[in-house]
């Protein structure tokens, strides 16, 4: 007869087996590409390409095309199955892309990871990801715009209105009051490359003297930081703007209670997979028994309560939520802490995190 040791033994075994074919959890999510070491030598990355690990797989995206594997994992290493890496038919549309994809070998392992960086080993090269594609100091920062400098001419003027930039792990964003300019882009060091998505409102680039901000939104541009002090450069112009929240604020608990009676405008909206800026207006209110988002002509509302720095939200009752309600508004439910984060607030439930800002003048 075998010894009861042996079989918890065996047990073990076979629960550690069947567990290592799936990705660890902890390394699951989108990823993107800081840079590259092939044979000790930093290969500079212009696009943040990204990589998404999945249960069973694993994704890496190449401007607008990708590679794709089905991996079986042991530890820290996984296995590609079948032909390995599938790479789209276009890629890849650059010689860096090229460069990189040939890198890719069937091995993969784990070197080193944190909460925010991945260090991988593939065929002979290391690759380097962090959680979050905006580089650290530009990171949820906002600015204000002081000066606009043309370069042919060297003449510089002030804007005659107020413009706020903002950056956002997929884009950028001028505001000009009620109006606004959203550039989707791709981070590297030092540079910002736009993408061919983004809007504008109509007066947002019709208001006096903007024709900087028309060619700059579509422009490659660099950045510099110093004396906390923001230069962005294109190829005609130059911005120097002052921050108009600290860089990296750090989030403190708030009571719950701060938010009654206050209304409150979308700044971006995190899943935990992505954060997102939107253009369309989502307002945020809290009463005493009612919370509500509103945006355009809708409305969605929900039983809420204060306590402590929780703020509970139930489940929103049948018909309560137009069919158009997205992801922002169903996963508006539940037990969400609150914290102060600069002049913003955050309300953090798991991987769901919804940036806020006081509308006008209303403080809390």
């Amino acid at each position: 007869m075998k010894s009861p040791f042996f079989f918890m033994l065996a047990l073990l075994l076979a629960l550690f087996s069947a567990c290592s074919e799936q990705s660890p959890t902890d390394i699951q999510g989108v990823w993107y590409l800081e840079h590259v070491l092939k044979d000790g030598q930093k290969i500079a990355v212009q696009r943040a390409n990204s990589l998404r690990i999945y249960e069973e797989g694993m994704s890496l995206s190449w401007s607008r095309n990708s590679s794709h594997t089905e991996v079986s994992w042991s530890g820290n290493r996984a296995e590609p199955k079948d032909l390995g890496w599938v790479t789209t038919m276009a890629c890849c549309d650059s010689d860096l892309d090229n460069e990189l994809q040939e890198l890719l070998g069937n091995d993969f392992e784990i070197l080193r990871q944190s909460k925010d960086s991945l260090i991988v080993k593939t065929g002979q090269s290391e690759w380097h990801f962090s959680r979050n594609r905006l580089p650290l100091e530009l990171s949820a920062s906002s600015w204000l715009i002081e000066e606009v400098r043309e370069k042919a001419t060297g003449d510089s003027w002030q804007p005659p209105l107020p413009y706020r930039l903002d950056f956002q792990a997929e884009g950028y964003r001028f505001f000009l009051e009620a109006n606004s300019c959203w550039q989707t882009c791709e981070y590297a060091e030092g540079r910002i490359y736009p993408k061919e998505t983004g809007s504008c409102t109509e007066a947002c680039c019709d208001a006096p003297r903007t024709e900087w901000l028309k060619a700059m939104r579509l422009d490659s541009l660099t950045y510099s930081l110093a004396d906390n002090q923001l230069v962005l450069s294109s190829a005609n112009y130059e911005l120097i703007a002052q921050p108009l929240r600290g860089l990296q604020a750090e989030a403190k608990p708030l009571p719950a209670e701060k938010l009654r009676g206050l209304r409150w405008e979308l700044e971006s909206y995190s899943n935990g997979m992505m954060t997102s800026v939107h253009a369309m207006q989502h307002i945020f209110s809290f009463e005493e028994g009612q919370g509500a988002i509103s945006w355009e002509n809708e409305r969605c509302q929900r039983d809420c309560n204060f306590k402590g720095q929780t703020l509970s939200l139930k489940p929103c009752a049948e018909g309560c939520c137009p069919q158009t309600a997205g992801d922002i508004s169903e996963q508006f439910e539940g037990d969400f802490l609150v914290f102060s984060e600069g002049d913003q607030i955050v309300l953090r439930k798991g991987d769901i995190e919804y940036s806020l800002r006081p509308i006008r003048g209303d403080k809390f």
